[in-house]
């Protein structure tokens, strides 16, 4: 007898002693000790296996060639033809397969966190089990990994730098909260009434919510303006204002709104600075009523954040009956952060179902205000809650990868060259643009512009209803109709004739070189209008000659004295590749923007018309 032998008779009980031979020849991987819970093991694509069972998670693209495992508790549960799935090799098998004989599938969604040294344990025969406890190497009266200490109870909010993503609620987080509660459901009964008579009076089916304060009513009035440029019928569309000045301001451009005081008045009316500041925080709130009181009445509803513009009616989309029957659809925020697992989704544009998993899901969200006030964000609250209820409740959640084309935001713009390019283009599949991983309202207008997707004059910024329109409130000035058709024609290279009479540039803001340079060109511009009158059609074709002769220009010009580079000026009917100037340049559009004087180059005036063939600095994506 080997000294193998000898050690497996000592610590073995006689039933196990031939798998332990060291002259058996049969060999198996899992040992009789594990059968309890473990008979056999396959392993599967990793990809297969998720476009063959979608489990909502935004996907990983970076695993081609690696593989899931699939353990097996009993031999019935093995896939058919599979008579020995306990050998050292382990077989590689389809997804459909694999799961053939299932009865139920658990799922466990795992990662290697950076350079942690992580231990997955399946313990079997044990009470079942539907959260994944975990434990960490560290002080137990002090954050952070330190592996002299033994494994401790962790959140999984706690990282290894002993940053505290998920704290418990301060007891001021608890009184505000309870504060906003009490004041809500004291006027709930009476709230949901009117607010049923004011959805029954917009005869949809499916509400399109947005909420907003004064500080954001410009990112709201672009997203109506661009909107209405595109001819989209705005019917579908409910605003939850949270002051006077935004009710105001929506119905004035023709929204319905509900506005409900008693419930609002304690949110600022000024903008926030920053993700996670107090008026940030205050909005959540906001956020989280309007969707559960829309919820809560037995609609199906798309929110979504006003610093969106529509390309393509998204309802169109959701309401396809070709879409799997998911009750809750994100847009992928992109980050990847601890605090956002497993979903990582956007709350500033998502779809709901309504049923009984959605409205509890949002029913609990709106009680949990104190989470969202000690984590600075409902953000993180919502991920967490949908963990739990898809868990709880079967609640089945699909989260719109950012690899997708059709829902782009932040992460493309700040980290996706080519599909920016698309976009610009109009080559792409976009159905919205979602300006999302912006600090603040400021960046939010300056990426808008360089897009050339701001609409929204400078006049109109940070002004009353009354202060815009010179109108008593009450009076509605945007008339649909009358709207898309002035859009139509900004978009159009032919401009009514008497466009062209005003030609007008505001040179306030520029630095002194583009003061005189931009002064020269108005006056340049103000000759062509006296020699270049034009008809009134506005079915005229487009003239080329027109667009070369501005283009020709703009090879000549002089827009800078450093080392030659290479831009692009870029114009809908012909494109130019040029070495001139200081900064990389494009053309946007065939209309005047007011960019920031970072972005402003150049600006030359169409000939016939007074629309600005406007030349930025691109952001860094476009070249």
């Amino acid at each position: 007898m080997n000294k193998l032998d000898e050690l497996c008779k000592a610590h073995l009980s006689k039933e196990t002693i031939p798998k332990c031979d060291s002259n058996n020849e049969e060999t198996t991987l899992l040992p009789r000790s594990l059968t309890h819970f473990a008979t056999g093991l396959v392993r599967v694509a990793k990809d297969d296996l998720m476009s063959t069972i979608d489990f909502g998670v935004p996907p990983n693209p970076d695993t081609k060639g690696l593989d899931a495992l699939i353990v097996y508790n009993v031999k019935d549960a093995l896939p058919s033809g599979i008579s020995n799935a306990n050998s050292p090799e382990i077989p590689l098998l389809t997804a459909t397969n694999a799961t053939e004989n299932c009865d139920t599938l658990n799922v466990v969604l795992t990662n290697n966190p950076g350079p942690t040294r992580q231990c997955l344990a399946l313990v079997g025969s044990q009470y079942q089990s539907y959260h994944v406890q975990r434990y960490m190497r560290r002080d137990k009266h002090h954050s952070g990994l330190n592996s002299k200490f033994p494994l401790e109870l962790t959140s999984r909010g706690l990282t290894r730098n002993g940053k505290v993503e998920f704290p418990p609620p301060s007891p001021t987080d608890v009184l505000d909260h309870q504060e906003s509660l009490r004041t809500y459901l004291n006027n709930a009964d009476g709230i949901r009434k009117k607010l049923k008579e004011t959805i029954d009076g917009m005869g949809v089916k499916t509400v399109v919510v947005l909420t907003c304060n004064h500080g954001q009513s410009e990112l709201l009035m672009n997203f109506v303006c661009s909107s209405r440029s595109r001819g989209f019928d705005l019917k579908n569309v409910l605003v939850f204002p949270t002051d006077i000045e935004t009710k105001e301001l929506a119905e004035g451009m023709g929204l319905t709104t509900f506005y409900e005081e008693t419930i609002m008045a304690s949110i600022p009316k000024g903008e926030a600075k920053f993700y996670g500041d107090i008026i940030f925080r205050k909005v959540m709130f906001a956020k989280v009523l309007c969707v559960q009181l829309v919820n809560e009445l037995s609609h199906d509803l798309l929110f979504m954040d006003v610093d969106i513009v529509w390309y393509k009616d998204p309802l169109l989309y959701f309401e396809n009956k070709t879409l799997p029957d998911f009750d809750i659809y994100f847009q992928d925020d992109g980050s990847r952060q601890e605090r956002y697992a497993p979903y990582s989704a956007n709350s500033g544009f998502y779809y709901v179902r309504q049923n009984e998993r959605t409205k509890h899901l949002f029913r609990h969200l709106l009680y949990s205000g104190d989470l969202i006030n000690a984590w600075y964000s409902h953000q993180q609250v919502l991920i967490a809650l949908l963990a739990e209820y898809n868990s709880l409740l079967g609640l089945s959640v699909k989260i719109l990868a950012k690899e997708m084309e059709e829902f782009p935001g932040g992460v493309q713009y700040h980290r996706k060259n080519e599909a920016m390019k698309k976009i610009m283009r109009r080559d792409s599949n976009a159905i919205i643009f979602h300006m999302s991983w912006t600090t603040n309202k400021d960046n939010k207008l300056k990426f808008f512009q360089q897009m050339g997707e701001w609409h929204v004059q400078d006049k109109c910024i940070g002004k009353r209803f009354d202060e815009i329109t010179n109108e008593p409130v009450g009076t509605k000035v945007i008339d649909e109709k009358q709207d898309k058709d002035s859009y139509r024609s900004s978009e159009d290279s032919d401009f009514d004739e008497e466009e062209s009479d005003d030609v007008s540039v505001d040179l306030s803001e520029f630095e002194e070189e583009d003061k005189k340079e931009l002064q020269a060109l108005k006056e340049e511009a103000e000759e062509d209008m006296a020699s270049t009158k034009r008809s009134n059609s506005r079915k005229q074709s487009p003239k080329k000659a027109s667009v070369d002769d501005v283009t020709e220009r703009l090879k000549k010009a002089s827009i800078g004295s450093s080392a030659d580079f290479s831009s692009k000026y870029i114009f809908p009917w012909s494109r130019h590749r040029v070495k001139d100037g200081l900064k990389d340049i494009v053309h946007v559009e065939f209309q005047a923007m007011n960019l920031p004087t970072t972005y402003l180059r150049l600006a030359k005036v169409l000939p016939g018309g007074t629309k600005f063939a406007t030349c930025t600095a691109a952001p860094k994506w476009f070249f």
